[in-house]
């Protein structure tokens, strides 16, 4: 993290089920937020891209529906909206419309996935999960799930590499 700070000081960080469970996971966190990452714990902030305002919000693994209207408090909706979510189980429960994109993992992509099937199983979703991987279009809003470094409880990952997106946001009419 050090090392993508130096690069880039606008790192921001949500907690996960990982960090919640781990007893060491408060230790991590302080240790992200004395590097200098933004953690974003039910909560936003606003920053400027160019001459683009961008509201960020980040929701916690354990969220509700209060939680998510707190986050979003004081969320101007002319601005781009980027969510910031570890599981998308919960934003999908909650979204409002005004999140122009969500960002999860959680999934792991499905860790298993066949050819021409998909997922087989993902947390928090059961069996052949509908929200896996990738880009899902839901109303104006999209999410986007990244299948992530990780492993979920076994270490195996089959038809289904490891990944980091570089995700660039543009405005309307932007190339």
């Amino acid at each position: 993290m050090e090392g993508l700070y130096e690069i880039n000081n606008n790192i921001f960080f949500v907690i996960g089920n990982h960090e919640l469970r781990n007893k060491k996971g408060h230790e991590f966190i302080s240790a992200l937020e004395k590097i200098g990452v933004t953690v974003l714990d039910n909560e936003n902030i606003s920053l400027v891209a160019n001459e683009d305002r961008i509201n960020i919000v980040g929701l916690s693994f354990f969220a509700s529906m209060e939680d998510y209207k707190l986050a979003l408090e004081g969320v101007k909706e002319d601005n781009f909206t980027l969510l910031l979510s570890h599981s998308p189980n919960r934003p999908l429960d909650y979204i409002s419309g005004v999140e122009d994109l969500i960002l999860a993992g959680h999934t792991h992509g499905g860790q298993v996935r066949l050819p021409l099937i998909g997922a087989i199983v993902a947390p928090g979703q059961g069996l052949f999960p509908k929200y896996d991987k990738g880009t899902f279009e839901i109303g104006t809003t999209i999410l986007y799930i990244d299948s992530g470094l990780g492993n979920s409880l076994y270490p195996i990952r089959l038809f289904n590499r490891v990944q980091i997106s570089n995700i660039t946001i543009r405005p309307i009419g932007e190339k």
